[in-house]
């Protein structure tokens, strides 16, 4: 079972910037592991899609990643736990970040992030970093 990719990531891999993140996910590609994607995190990668030829591409992409189920009420309630929690300790994060660390604590994935923020959350959280 592969990491939980964030969108960080898998934009700064499309734009072609290296980060040790980029370079993490390549090596599991290579090595024929299997990063696994969460809904929202393949909607925010497709909304950046600019035509049609882009939004294939993306999708063909997609396809190599594991779909983890969508969130269930529950797991949103986790997450709103998960961000009371960290606002307590002086951390604010968008729900969209916080909802990806419960994502990854739900589904027992460490969390593969280039978003400083999101990755103390996730610490918090007690998600693993991959």
């Amino acid at each position: 079972m592969g990491p939980l990719v964030d969108t960080s990531v898998i934009v700064d891999a499309y734009a072609g910037r290296w980060t040790a993140e980029v370079g993490r996910l390549d090596t599991l590609m290579l090595e024929g592991g299997t990063p696994a994607i969460a809904p929202i995190v393949l909607q925010e990668v497709l909304q950046g899609g600019r035509d049609d030829r882009d939004l294939h591409r993306i999708a063909r992409h997609m396809s190599a990643f594991e779909p983890l189920a969508a969130p269930s009420y529950e797991l949103h309630e986790q997450a709103a736990e998960i961000f009371r929690r960290v606002r307590r300790g002086g951390l604010t994060s968008s729900t969209v970040d916080v909802l990806i660390v419960a994502l990854a604590a739900a589904n027992r994935r460490p969390l593969l992030t280039s978003d400083v923020v999101q990755r103390r959350v996730a610490t918090l959280a007690g998600v693993e970093l991959a």
